[in-house]
């Protein structure tokens, strides 16, 4: 087996991702499995300052514009491959999916396990989008459902979800569900306001004491949230000992010289008083 390949339809919170590259690397700097987080328009924002060269960006809109995703697959003996697929690229990630008969194609010439993870609210719009999904992926990929719980709702008020044909048909074929927990909304903000991930935010001195605690607890409830899918996410992979830190390293250098040039920038544009 040469990879693990996740691909997420994060229909509502890009944290999810956020989150799950949290467990994937909960081990550094010893060595956390190898994430390869692709098309990283709001993972790059979070993480470019310590892993800018494992991530990039997969165009699903143009035609061929995301084949770079399975050549990048191909040529690249790492663990776990992480894809974040905003909600309005489903349409042209299933012409993507049929084109190459991707599922198939990954498991019988590359050898990868391929998991699909969707993020659902209670509407009824993310039991038809699951729906839609299942349709054309059918029973090759796992699967794990994510319930929204980040704005206070609570797992037994998904009505339309919990009741629908479509839970039944893939708990059948192994679908494992968990929940997203709660987090005060001004935690997040500040997280995203500020490009953070969740170990910036521990790591800082200057955040409050409270903010931290919060980050921390809500941590542990979703590690506990997602040991049943760990397989599926790759969070039982042999880590590669040292994988991140020349990558760390780099990438430092690279994003301290751009904020050196920034604020050369500034200076030249400042008006002399």
């Amino acid at each position: 087996q040469k990879s693990n390949l996740i691909l997420y339809f994060l229909y509502l919170k890009s944290s999810c991702a956020l989150l799950i590259i949290k467990q994937l690397q909960r081990a550094l700097p010893g060595g956390a499995p190898q994430a390869h987080p692709l098309n990283g328009y709001q993972l790059e924002r979070h993480f470019k300052k310590y892993y800018r060269s494992i991530i990039g960006n997969v165009n699903f809109f143009n035609k061929g514009g995301s084949d770079t995703l399975l050549d990048d697959i191909h040529q690249n003996d790492v663990p776990v491959f992480l894809v974040d697929l905003p909600a309005q690229s489903g349409v042209f990630f299933e012409k993507f999916v049929k084109e190459f008969d991707l599922f198939k194609s990954l498991k019988r010439d590359l050898k990868c396990n391929i998991t699909l993870v969707s993020v659902i609210s209670r509407t009824l719009d993310s039991v038809n989008l699951l729906d839609n999904l299942y349709n054309f992926c059918g029973d090759v990929p796992d699967y794990i459902v994510v319930k929204n719980l980040f704005f206070g709702e609570t797992a037994d008020k998904f009505e339309r979800y919990n009741e629908s044909p479509i839970r039944g048909t893939m708990q059948a074929i192994g679908m494992k569900e968990a929940c997203l927990p709660e987090l005060f909304y001004k935690t997040f903000d500040f997280l995203d306001k500020n490009s953070l991930t969740f170990d910036d935010i521990k790591n800082m001195e200057n955040v409050r004491f409270s903010l931290k605690s919060r980050v921390a607890a809500w941590l542990n409830e979703l590690s506990t949230e997602l040991e049943i899918a760990n397989s599926l996410l790759g969070l039982n992979n042999k880590p590669k000992v040292g994988y991140y830190l020349p990558i760390i390293k780099k990438s430092l250098e690279e994003w301290e010289e751009e904020q050196k040039k920034e604020n050369l920038d500034e200076i030249k544009e400042t008006p002399v008083a």
